[in-house]
């Protein structure tokens, strides 16, 4: 679902989706059903996640080893609304 906060349709976290559908064959196509009943919880976009805040230096960090340190990214608006399922630590 990604694609649907890219352009054209900019849609944000939270923005509620419907949907309907037609069939298509040889012939012809049908008309589109009745779109989602609004008795259902409709479809949410998700959106990459937010930008991380600041690593910290760890209080274990010596001249021999390094500890860094970062918050997690558990609420909607940071995970945009997709669970995080890893984190990439570069350093130079």
């Amino acid at each position: 679902m990604s694609v649907f906060w890219a352009s054209p349709y900019n849609l944000v976290l939270g923005d509620d989706l419907e949907a309907k559908v037609k069939a298509f064959n040889s012939i012809g196509e049908s008309s589109f059903s009745p779109a989602t009943s609004t008795a259902f919880t409709p479809a949410t976009v998700q959106t990459v996640p937010a930008q991380m805040a600041t690593p910290t230096r760890g209080s274990l960090t010596s001249s021999t080893k390094v500890q860094v340190n970062w918050a997690a990214m558990t609420t909607t608006a940071e995970t945009g609304g997709s669970t995080i399922t890893s984190y990439v630590l570069y350093w130079d």
